[in-house]
């Protein structure tokens, strides 16, 4: 049963398997957290200690904000539309505007409410027009909901003014699935990104970009990137380590996804965008919006523990606390791609009594359906208790196959 709890300066989305806290402050999303199969609890938010922090430190690192009415930077802080020049901004990086206006703006709670699959927050802030740079008005509302699904962020923007305005929406959270992000996969349904300049303005080129087409480590990589997406359905962006999965589902409301690993490597900043950096300039995803209109932005974050789907001799076993009762401490030989792993197969003697193989689907050619993790023995052991052996891997895909050869 889901429920929602309202304290001061904050609001929690609740279930027995996950929560949400919500700072209406910003609107921002401070906690996404999923209950581990060891009875833990796992935040993949990297947020504030408390509201009152998040009001003091939000422009050091803008850790979860609210993008609007623009996101990322204005290329030195002017724009032109309907053929006036405007000079926007609150915040400033190597002289060009960034992160919009209403990052630190005073959401009101409008809406609220929980029942037997969800719970939900709505949000709004009517921004006056105030800003001799953006002197434009418009609403901002925005729904927290929290299901199985994970955790969904829609955000309505109505322009409440007599004339158009340009817009762009965007989000800016940082995630961690614990640890270094060296140890992180980072896939992105992408195989292009926008060429920046030194100061991280889009410079009007586009290049190749197919690293993470597939799971690809972050180890020793850098990250400030705009990526253009493809068209879904695959998730926009999947995030893991051997334990933990994240996947970032917008619709195509989001067509933009900018990536930033910060220098300490802890937490990986990735931003849904209706627009590119600079979009007030260069019209890459600029919206227009009439006098009296509205526009609608989506995206999910679903934060997932991977779990084992276990075949021995025809018995299926499939259990998620499995993942925290195998053990196993012999010494391993794994196999690293490019090995003709079907060569050693055909080999007269398996490896020694101390080894078990591990090798993964994807480097045996006939296998293309779901990946495994193939279990040699040297001999057929008279009995074999998979809860007596502990198996920590690496996996790329949501479920880990695991055969024993006898």
């Amino acid at each position: 049963m889901y429920s929602i709890q309202i304290h001061p300066g904050r609001v929690v989305l609740q279930h027995p398997q996950h929560y949400a806290e919500i700072y209406p402050h910003g609107a921002l999303l401070n906690a996404y957290a999923i209950r581990l199969a060891d009875g833990s609890w796992f935040n993949t938010i990297c947020g504030h200690a408390t509201p009152a922090a998040a009001v003091h430190n939000l422009t050091t690192g803008f850790h979860s904000a609210k993008l609007s009415p623009f996101a990322c930077r204005i290329r030195h802080s002017e724009y032109t539309f309907n053929g006036q020049t405007y000079r926007t901004g609150k915040f400033y990086a190597a002289g060009h505007a960034a992160h919009g206006l209403l990052y630190d703006a005073p959401f009101q709670i409008t809406a609220g409410g929980s029942d037997a699959e969800q719970a939900w927050l709505e949000l709004s802030h009517d921004y006056p027009g105030n800003q001799p740079g953006y002197p434009l008005s418009y609403r901002l509302s925005i729904r927290y909901t929290l299901s199985a699904d994970g955790i969904s962020l829609t955000t309505t923007a109505r322009n409440t003014g007599t004339s158009a305005l340009p817009l762009a929406d965007g989000w800016h959270p940082y995630f961690t699935l614990g640890g270094c992000a060296d140890d992180w996969q980072l896939t992105v349904n992408s195989t292009t990104r926008l060429a920046f300049d030194q100061d991280l303005v889009p410079n009007g080129r586009h290049l190749e970009d197919t690293r993470f087409i597939r799971p690809c480590s972050l180890a020793g990589i850098e990250l400030d990137n705009s990526f253009l997406l493809n068209p879904q359905p695959a998730p926009a962006c999947r995030l893991e380590n051997q334990r933990l999965q994240l996947d970032i589902l917008p619709d195509s409301s989001y067509p933009v996804l900018q990536i930033y690993l910060p220098p300490e490597r802890q937490s990986l900043a990735i931003e849904n965008l209706s627009g590119a950096p600079d979009c007030f300039n260069n019209h890459i995803g600029l919206l227009r919006l009439a006098a009296g209109e509205s526009r609608e932005f989506y995206t999910r974050y679903c934060l997932s523990e991977k779990s084992f789907r276990l075949i021995n001799g025809g018995n299926k076993y499939e259990n998620a606390c499995l993942k925290t009762s195998l053990r196993v401490s012999t010494k391993l030989k794994v196999f690293q791609p490019g090995i003709e792993i079907n060569q050693y197969l055909a080999k007269p003697h398996y490896p020694s009594s101390s080894k078990l193989v591990f090798v993964h689907s994807k480097l045996l050619p006939n296998l293309d359906l779901t990946p495994e993790i193939i279990l040699i023995f040297p001999q057929r052991p008279k009995s074999y208790n998979l809860l007596d052996h502990q198996l920590c891997l690496t996996t790329q895909t949501d479920r880990i196959s695991l055969t024993i050869y006898h």
